[in-house]
């Protein structure tokens, strides 16, 4: 059997706060990891979107003109 110093247990005491300490500073790069992981499956497990094989593109004529309001004309004197 081993023996542990008289001090040895004061030690164990004060490792298990300073293991609790590391699960804060550690939480951004596992949010991280799992963002990255999901990114990763994504692009190699999901099937790309299909493209049509023609792009519509919007027409630069206007389909009908709208009539403006009637002018009428004033009198100059």
């Amino acid at each position: 059997m081993i023996s542990l110093p008289v001090g040895s247990a004061r030690i164990r005491r004060q490792a298990v706060p300073m293991y609790a300490l590391l699960i804060p500073a550690l939480t951004p790069f596992v949010l991280l990891g799992t963002i990255m992981g999901l990114s990763w499956l994504e692009d190699h497990i999901v099937p790309p979107a299909e493209h049509p094989e023609t792009p519509v593109e919007p027409s630069l004529t206007p389909a009908a003109a709208a009539p403006g309001p009637e002018s009428t004309s004033i009198p100059v004197r």
